[in-house]
Order: structure tokens, then sequence, then C-alpha cells
């Protein structure tokens, strides 16, 4: 027969109706979601590479997070690791970055002429941007890594800290909208480091209403418990020629540590 369903190891995978055809081998283990369930109903923020219940852990000795096999609890995490949780929001947690950022908004005014600078009318231009930020736990599947404790090879390869910058602009010229253009600056550690806002090559924007992305990428090799995530900061300005008066540049922050952490100077 060929049904086309996805062979995960534990049990199979029906991707037409988006769930398992038999019920989770280890379901009891997580009584409060269906024994049909796909990632516990978060396909987002979690992957299932074989169909059974797996977590991830830390190892004490290298200080990298690792997907085990059967691990569920303290209890059931072998010495030497630490338990962790079983999705990349956890991961998350575990470094203390929020999973959760609060959009920002502001607005901006300026003016120039229609026309040339001797007998063009003043007309005004305004603005409105709203920044975002997410931090995500990239994860991916590496063959080198499977062992008998990672049947998979699910690895986790580090963090992404993504923003995204809509803007719109109104003015009675075209040749008076703003757009701002800038960067994203992360800091973790005593390190900053920043990406350009682009556009996405995805979609055509207009130039009066449109959306720039930036992102930042951790290695799992450059995190490690010495160091923090502190902030994360888009930076960006407008430079029309045709605006009598540049707007004031636009600066937002969130704060990257999800409880306070206490730091020796």
């Amino acid at each position: 027969m060929n049904l086309d369903w996805y062979d995960y190891g534990a049990r199979f995978y029906d991707p037409a109706l988006g769930r398992f055809t038999t019920q989770d081998p280890l379901a009891d283990e997580r009584y409060w979601v269906s024994p049909y369930n796909y990632v516990q109903n978060n396909p987002i923020n979690r992957i299932d590479p074989t169909g059974a219940i797996d977590d991830w852990v830390k190892n004490k000795e290298t200080d990298q997070y690792e997907w085990m096999d059967k691990a569920t609890s303290e209890e059931t995490t072998p010495s030497g690791y630490r338990y962790v949780g079983n999705s990349g929001n956890d991961i998350l947690k575990d470094l203390n970055l929020p999973t959760d950022y609060s959009a920002q908004e502001v607005k901006r005014k300026s003016f120039g002429l229609d026309g040339d600078n001797k007998s063009g009318a003043p007309v005004g231009s305004d603005a409105e941007a709203t920044g975002t930020l997410r931090a995500r736990a990239v994860l991916g599947l590496d063959e080198n890594s499977k062992s008998e404790n990672n049947a998979s090879g699910l690895v986790f390869k580090g963090v992404a800290i993504e923003a995204s910058l809509s803007q719109n602009s109104q003015s009675g010229s075209a040749d008076l909208t703003m757009r701002f253009e800038g960067h994203l600056s992360v800091q973790y550690g005593e390190k900053s480091s920043w990406s350009f806002l682009k556009s996405p090559t995805s979609e055509t924007l207009s130039s009066s209403s449109n959306m720039t992305q930036a992102g930042v990428f951790f290695s799992s090799k450059e995190i490690s418990s010495s160091k923090i995530f502190k902030t994360a900061t888009i930076n960006a300005g407008v430079t029309n020629p045709a605006l009598f008066v540049q707007p004031k540049g636009i600066k937002m922050s969130w704060n990257l540590r999800q409880n306070p952490v206490l730091v020796s100077e």
C-alpha cells in the first residue's frame, strides 16, 4: 500500500492529517495531551524526530545541550547531565532568555517642499514604525551526532535573535516619504554583534509601506554558562535629502534577561 506516511521510528505520521496514526508508546508520560498528538500541538517551537518521548539535557562537562532519548525528567537523566526540557523554548529559558517580547512603536514627523525648493508648497510627512523581536533555538539533524542515546541525531545548533521593523510613511509628495534604515545589535557577554536591517527577498514591498528584518546568530560553541545575553537594540534613521528637517532616529531596546542576574564587576 502506498499511504505516503512518514516513518518516525516509534510510529507513523500522516502529513495529510497532521497527526500520527497510532498512539505514542509513551503517551502515559504526558497524559494532558492526546496520545495521537504531534509535538504537543506546538509545531512552531518543537520537532519530534522519533515519534516518542525524548528531551533536552545539558552535559555538565562540556556545557553543551544534548538531545537524549528517553530522558523525561531529572529522575530519568543520567549522572553528569542536567535535565532541561522537551522543546527549544526550554533551552531559551535555561539560558535565561525571554520567549515573548513586546512590540515597540514610534512616530516621526517632518516636512519639505513640493517641487523645487524655491516655489514649491510646504508638504508634511508622517511615519510610523513598529519593531518586534524574537529569540529562537535553532535545531537540526546531524548524521554524525547519532548515538545510542540520540538515535535521530537531533542537535542544538545555537540561538538566533531576530528583529523586524515594519514602517509606514505618508506624505502629499512621494519624494518626501520617510524610510528608516539601520541595524540590529545584540550584546552577549562583553561582545556586541550586529546585522543590517534588510528587506525580505521573498516579497515585493512598496517604498512607502515596507518591512525590514535582521538576525544575529550565536552558535552552540559560542554559548557558555559564563556569559549572559544582555540586550537587543534596533537603531535606525532617515536620510532623505528632500526633507528640510531630518527626523530624530529611532532606538528600540529589549532586555534579554528573563530573570535578574547578579554580575560581578
